[in-house]
């Protein structure tokens, strides 16, 4: 008879306790999804911000690729192009680095045609082009210029704006 009574009182507690948890509460669910709105917010931020700098990096390695060619260039030559298309575009200077085979290929701003601000500033010196200026605008990070905006050349270097207030990264010789 004692057993009965146990079992009995086991089996009241256990039906007791499936009657009242059988399911979460509107509240527990709404704090569950907000907590994984924002673990989600975050996620997508250092995403976005690694995107922005993987860009640039592209940019600055298209840059570099650029005045490899126009060093190739200086050598067989002894002098850098001069001016070439309108406004300073690259554009004609890249297609005619090509067809010359100092560059492989032309590398598109990782962007296109909103960002692809390619630009070739050459010097101006008596007796052949001796200098040159290559830049691209780059994307702000965190809010804040790129890191590699502070070894670049600033300033208006043959006419050609460098400033790191405007974003752009600039190489030369």
């Amino acid at each position: 008879m004692k057993d009965k009574n146990i079992f009995q009182k086991y089996l009241r507690v256990i039906c007791h306790i499936s009657r009242v948890q059988k399911g979460f509460t509107i509240g527990e669910l709404i704090v569950v999804l907000a907590i994984a709105a924002m673990i989600l917010s975050f996620i997508f931020i250092n995403f976005r911000e690694a995107r922005i700098s993987s860009r640039n990096t592209k940019r600055v390695q298209n840059i570099s690729g650029i005045q490899n060619a126009l060093a190739l260039f200086h050598v067989s030559n002894s002098y850098y192009p001069g001016t070439v298309g309108t406004n300073g575009s690259a554009v004609t200077l890249l297609n005619e680095l090509v067809l010359l085979g100092y560059i492989p290929i032309i590398e598109n701003d990782p962007l296109g045609a909103v960002w692809g601000e390619y630009y070739y500033c050459p010097g101006d010196n008596s007796g052949g082009t001796q200098a040159y200026v290559v830049r691209t605008k780059l994307e702000q990070e965190k809010g804040n210029n790129p890191a590699i905006l502070s070894s670049d050349i600033d300033g208006a270097p043959y006419g050609c704006d460098c400033s790191d207030t405007s974003q752009y990264y600039c190489v030369g010789q």
